[in-house]
């Protein structure tokens, strides 16, 4: 599970962290990654969050910094979530969804803009709380028993990326 982001508090990595810290406390032993790729003026506050983690968490949660393979990071994502506390334009998400992931984010301007969108009532994204950390790891809890729910989610949301943030799109929403 991971995202693509800058370290700073609109991002809001210490959220990530958290729903991080309440997942793995639902899932016990199974094998599991948080990754964040992304560097930022919050690294300090991030990194003191993770030294408060046990050894086994500490392991599973992953901040490499900033990459220049992006492509290649999405590839190697189950799920890419984005736990932003307020968006504009959130491009990660649209990159995300337009290779296949199944996405979850914050229910903020923004990705509510994208996800609530839908393609004719198909699942192409899931918008969570970016308050409750709780509400969040059970989103992902319910997604990862759900392997054929994440491939359909996934495809739905590529499709629908494409049909509507294609290059032909975005040229003739902006000549109009």
């Amino acid at each position: 599970i991971g995202t693509v982001s800058n370290l700073k508090k609109q991002k809001n990595p210490l959220f990530f962290i958290e729903v991080f810290r309440v997942l793995m406390g639902l899932l016990g032993e199974r094998s599991l990654y948080f990754v964040w790729v992304g560097e930022g003026a919050q690294r300090s506050e991030v990194d003191c969050s993770l030294s408060e983690l046990n050894p086994g968490m500490r392991s599973r949660i992953l901040f490499p910094g900033a990459r220049n393979d992006i492509p290649n990071i999405l590839r190697a994502f189950d799920i890419f979530i984005l736990t932003s506390a307020y968006e504009g334009l959130p491009n990660a998400l649209i990159e995300a969804m337009s290779v296949g992931l199944p996405c979850v984010a914050t229910d903020v301007p923004g990705t509510k803009d994208i996800l609530s969108g839908g393609a004719d009532g198909k699942d192409i994204g899931i918008l969570a709380s970016c308050t409750d950390p709780r509400e969040f790891a059970g989103i992902l809890l319910h997604l990862l028993i759900d392997p054929a729910r994440m491939k359909r989610m996934g495809t739905t949301a590529q499709e629908y990326i494409r049909s509507h943030y294609s290059l032909e799109k975005m040229v003739l929403a902006h000549e109009d």
